[in-house]
């Protein structure tokens, strides 16, 4: 039987193991991103921004969690179109955070959010 301490460390492991392959999983949900935008399909990108909220935090992307959980605020206000040109400034966003390995508070990183959350409130949406 494990100790307690015995076990969080064996949990410790597992996610920074899970994390240091996050990258991965980010670029196939980026892509699944691009292809919902392509084909206008707003129930694939809410599902798509919905897991990057969830999931981005955890692993160790604060600034892709953040970003997509406002895309999901966008998508959620949204008639049943989709809003092509905000939507794709949101993924546009998203993928350069991932290529630059935007997994901290970097200066580059904090001023790309700030242009999201202009954008946001431009759009109606009170940024959560």
């Amino acid at each position: 039987m494990l100790t307690r301490e015995e076990a969080i460390a064996n949990a410790h492991t597992a996610i920074d193991e899970c994390s240091e392959n996050y990258r991965t999983r980010l670029e196939h949900h980026l892509g699944e991103l691009r292809q919902a935008l392509q084909n206008r399909d707003k129930a694939s990108l809410t599902r798509v921004a919905n897991d990057l909220k969830g999931e981005a935090g955890t692993m160790g992307w604060p600034l892709v969690s953040q970003a997509a959980g406002w895309m999901r605020q966008l998508l959620d206000a949204e008639p049943e179109t989709v809003d092509i040109l905000s939507n794709s400034l949101f993924v546009q966003s998203l993928e350069r955070m991932v290529a630059d390995d935007m997994t901290g508070e970097s200066a580059e990183g904090v001023e790309l959010v700030k242009q999201l959350y202009a954008l946001a409130i431009r759009r109606g949406i009170k940024p959560a």
